[in-house]
């Protein structure tokens, strides 16, 4: 039997099958017009919406790992991170997509059978949003939109010297690599156990944004400066001395990183620290004096949640110290996941710039 493609179906009869998808999760029910419906009767509360445009699941596909469920959870989480950056609780999120008229029905649903998941996990829902028929290769966008019951809301404010850089959770740092690592070299990786492959690679796969971390620290100890790591912890701290005028002093201690991403890292010849800088996680990196970092870490211990201090802001103007060497602007390029730059995966060659990732040390990254 010939496996059925969008082409059977078409624009409206397809609508219909995201509407089914969202029903079958218990999600709302979908008005199906121009613009998604989202109701509040909560006064006082600032509403906050955020839109990226994807390209992790691009990469994903690239390199065979995982589906299409896999790449619409990614579509949706790095939206919810910024959300969480912002101390936001999600209200909803729309999604646009393109597929060519061939691709197969199965991806279809398999696609946004991952974004629906992905958003009830962070107790929120698909309210909508578009599909249109692409030339050749599918795109994703995702908008989410969240409040605060006040103004008030985690921003990218200025850093001061003296105050402590810290980092929400350390479970899956440098894990989006890791994971990419167990396709790219699964034969070093053998010796693994398979509960531990499994483990990594749903780091990679299905991470979680820091929703409920991010709403406790807004709540309890809001830190001065607060940014959501999926471009990188590198590309965050490169924003917060910008913006601050000040320096950062990072130090990557072994225990930043989970043994198991060690343990990958150990098997490929990889340094996971160097991952660990690098982009496809969803953290917060966030900068306060030492008394409300004293705060929010026992906030954070309500909800099991830790907070792992990674370094300091110093006087200065513009320079980021790791491990006591300073970071060129080739490296903050191919760690940081900036577009637009010389050495930016994103317009460059996916495959050179996983192999530097799963060769290369973290000194030969600072050298640059």
């Amino acid at each position: 039997m010939t496996a059925q493609i969008l082409e059977d179906f078409g624009e409206r009869e397809l609508i219909y099958r995201i509407r089914d998808i969202v029903a079958e999760h218990g999600g709302p029910e979908l008005m199906l017009d121009d613009s998604a419906c989202l109701q509040t009767s909560t006064r006082g509360e600032t509403t906050w919406i955020t839109t990226d445009p994807c390209p992790i699941p691009n990469l994903v596909q690239r390199l065979g790992m995982g589906d299409y469920y896999h790449a619409g959870w990614l579509c949706v989480v790095k939206s919810l991170s910024d959300l969480a950056s912002m101390g936001a609780s999600p209200l909803g999120v729309v999604v646009t997509v393109d597929f060519p008229r061939q691709t197969a029905i199965q991806t279809f649903d398999s696609f946004f059978n991952g974004v629906v998941a992905c958003s009830s996990a962070h107790g929120t829902a698909l309210l909508g949003g578009n599909i249109r028929e692409a030339r050749e290769r599918s795109h994703a966008v995702s908008c989410a939109v969240g409040a605060t019951r006040t103004k008030q809301a985690l921003l990218r404010g200025a850093a001061c010297p003296g105050d402590m850089l810290f980092v929400v959770d350390r479970a899956d740092f440098g894990g989006f690599w890791a994971g990419i690592a167990t396709q790219e070299r699964k034969g070093k990786c053998s010796t693994l156990s398979e509960d531990l492959l499994s483990r990594v690679r749903s780091m990679a796969l299905t991470p979680t944004a820091k929703v409920e971390q991010g709403q406790i620290l807004l709540e309890k100890a809001p830190p001065r400066f607060c940014m959501d790591t999926s471009d990188g912890l590198l590309a965050c701290a490169l924003d917060l001395v910008a913006l601050s005028d000040v320096d950062a002093v990072i130090s990557l201690e072994d225990d930043i990183v989970a043994h198991e991403i060690h343990e990958v890292a150990a098997a490929c010849n990889s340094d996971a620290r160097a991952w660990a800088l690098s982009w496809g996680t969803c953290h917060l990196l966030c900068s306060a004096d030492r008394d409300a970092v004293v705060a929010a870490k026992a906030a954070l211990e309500t909800i099991g949640s830790e907070l792992v201090v990674l370094g300091e802001v110093v006087s200065g103007h513009g320079k980021i110290i790791v491990d006591g060497q300073c970071v060129t602007k080739k490296a903050s390029s191919l760690l940081g996941g900036y577009q637009f730059s010389p050495g930016s995966f994103w317009g460059g060659d996916v495959k050179r710039h996983v192999e530097d990732m799963m060769s290369k040390s973290i000194e030969d990254f600072l050298h640059g």
